[in-house]
């Protein structure tokens, strides 16, 4: 039991030590990165992927690159973006929510 004590104190003083000398970036912040190392992104390209979206302009035709696909506006984020419908996916109505499969640019393609 004494030996358990012992390893205790050695280990919270150790600790202690550590926070005295580094800060946050020593033992604590080790245990903090390993905490959030597996959280999704918020932030970027790949935080949009996956997110859910509000369409704000309905979804028309437009000529692209020789190719006729459905573009529209959705709200992600709080931020507008111009949006292309997945091939064969069925146009959304204004204010209806899609999730963002796909990110190229300035241009979100999204699905229903």
């Amino acid at each position: 039991m004494e030996i358990l004590l012992f390893i205790l104190a050695l280990i919270l003083g150790v600790a202690a030590l550590d926070l005295i000398i580094h800060g946050e970036t020593g033992l604590i912040g080790l245990l903090f990165a390993w905490r959030y190392r597996n959280l999704r992104p918020t932030t970027g390209k790949e935080g949009l992927i996956g997110a859910s979206a509000t369409v704000e302009e309905p979804f028309v035709q437009a000529k692209a690159n020789g190719e006729n696909e459905p573009i529209g506006y959705v709200r992600v984020h709080g931020e507008l973006w111009k949006a292309r419908l997945r091939p064969r996916a069925a146009s959304p109505s204004v204010g209806s929510k899609v999730i963002v499969e796909a990110v190229d640019g300035l241009v979100v393609t999204v699905r229903t």
